[in-house]
């Protein structure tokens, strides 16, 4: 199964976090709003499919910190989508 990384998955992105998971993939979700989370899982067809990862990006050590459990869990990440700017994203990657 693929895994997908989707960042703001709760707010704009909530409608590709829920496509990903119905389509076989394992969905990593980072989000800030645990309440915002609770809400998408609660409309989510297949709910197992869908990791919460909370973590604010704009730290760099506890983002890299927060990614190594979804990673270890399922795999690396097949897919990755943002909502953010992305010079910062692909240099947290490194």
């Amino acid at each position: 199964m693929k895994h997908a990384l989707v960042i703001g998955g709760t707010g704009m992105l909530s409608g590709l976090s829920l496509w990903l998971a119905e389509n076989n993939y394992y969905v990593s979700v980072v989000a800030r709003d645990p309440h915002k989370m609770e809400r998408m899982i609660k409309r989510s067809a297949n709910p197992s499919k869908l990791m919460p990862i909370f973590v604010d990006y704009s730290h760099e050590d506890e983002w890299r910190r927060a990614l190594l459990p979804p990673i270890r869990q399922k795999r690396p990440f097949d897919l990755g989508s943002i909502h953010m700017p992305i010079v910062p994203f692909i240099r947290l990657l490194k």
